[in-house]
């Protein structure tokens, strides 16, 4: 049974996951309409985030998004917890989230003047969220508290990233493009996972009165 601190928790959690994707939204589009001179697809994102009279927009949506994927990640955790004790592969799983979501932040911080780190951190997001969301598919399989949609959106996101690395390796997409197609597949996968939870939430709270469960 979900304790009210867990409940807690997984609310909170999904709230941040649903408003720090906005809000990364938001921030990333009002730095675009601010800097013209950005190429979409040529230049790298975090060119937006250089020293500037805007740059703390994009630096300030990526630590939103970075700081609302740790809360979303914990609630997740609650979630795939219910009932039970998560088993190992939802523990790390959730665990390489929490990790690639601390370097999205991260890389609000070390902007791209730092480039050594800078890469470092955003190599670190994309392979430990692309790890997390792999092993992600298993326990959101055998937890059956979301519906089948968000297992193959889930599937579909390790694909999306999976193609992209390839595509890299293969020089048939440049990073500059695939950056944005893996930044916005999670932020839709995170999105999409928070709107589920909090109706789980709500079904909960709806069967839970009636029933004295």
């Amino acid at each position: 049974c979900l304790t009210m601190r867990g409940e807690r928790v997984m609310r909170w959690g999904s709230i941040a996951g649903l408003l720090g994707v906005l809000a990364f939204n938001i921030l990333f589009a009002a730095s675009l309409h601010l800097s013209p001179e950005w190429r979409f697809g040529l230049d790298f994102m975090s060119e937006l985030g250089l020293p500037g009279p805007h740059a703390w927009l994009f630096n300030s949506a990526l630590l939103v998004m970075g700081i609302s994927g740790m809360l979303f990640a914990l609630g997740l955790g609650q979630f795939l917890a219910q009932g039970s004790e998560p088993e190992a592969m939802g523990r790390w799983s959730i665990a390489l989230l929490l990790s690639g979501c601390v370097c999205l932040a991260l890389l609000g911080v070390f902007t791209m003047e730092l480039r050594a780190v800078h890469d470092a951190l955003a190599w670190g997001f994309f392979l430990l969220t692309s790890m997390a969301l792999l092993l992600m598919i298993f326990p959101l399989t055998a937890a059956r508290r979301m519906n089948d949609i968000i297992v193959a959106v889930t599937a579909g996101t390790v694909a999306v990233n999976a193609s992209c690395l390839l595509l890299i390796w293969t020089k048939v997409l440049r990073q500059h493009m695939a950056e944005l197609m893996v930044v916005y597949a999670l932020g839709a996968w995170i999105f999409l996972a928070s709107v589920l939870m909090l109706k789980g939430l709500r079904d909960r709270e709806t069967v839970t009165p009636g029933t004295g469960s």
